[in-house]
């Protein structure tokens, strides 16, 4: 009997040690997975970059010639970083975050990657709280100098940007841009 009463205990005593590990731990593997899904988005955005500096190195011309904002190119099957084999995969970005192409700007310097927007064809929006947390993230990681998660497309420059990024403007947030030098 005494055994019972004790396999009983040590049986509850697990349970509660699994309930608790599960509810104060998720808050940790949220935060680690963001933390993994930008890292693989620098990673394919250095990717592209370093194919940029090769192609200019390689062929003398910029990708990218214009010195401003207004030339942006996508990065898609059509780029030549892609048929000319700079690039022998697109980024696929990571589809829980990003939809559309990538564009690269600035002489090729800046890379614009574009968040879910709730569109029909994205499939679904980033949460506010996921916004916030991918830009905290960007900074963490690139720096204010270096990123900035902007909201707009088609200025993603520092005047753009939104920052600190809470869950009231989140949703101004359309992506965030990685400079490179």
């Amino acid at each position: 009997m005494f055994q019972i009463i004790i396999s009983v205990i040590v049986i509850a005593l697990i349970a509660a040690l699994a309930i608790a590990s599960i509810f104060y731990a998720g808050e940790a593997f949220t935060a680690a997975s963001t933390r993994t899904n930008v890292a693989t988005l620098m990673t394919q955005s250095q990717q592209i970059v370093a194919g940029v500096a090769v192609y200019k190195t390689t062929t003398g011309v910029e990708l990218v010639k214009d010195k401003t904002w207004t030339e942006r190119i996508p990065v898609d099957e059509n780029n030549a970083l892609y048929t000319e084999r700079y690039l022998h995969k697109l980024p696929l970005g990571v589809q829980r975050l990003t939809y559309g192409p990538w564009e690269l700007t600035l002489n090729g310097t800046v890379l614009f990657i574009p968040f879910k927007d709730g569109s029909p064809n994205a499939g679904g929006r980033l949460s506010a709280q996921e916004i916030v947390d991918i830009c905290a993230e960007v900074y963490r990681l690139r720096g204010a100098t270096g990123s900035y998660c902007s909201t707009s497309p088609d200025l993603p420059t520092a005047a753009a940007g939104v920052y600190p990024v809470t869950p009231d403007n989140a949703y101004e947030v359309k992506g965030f841009a990685l400079a490179f030098n």
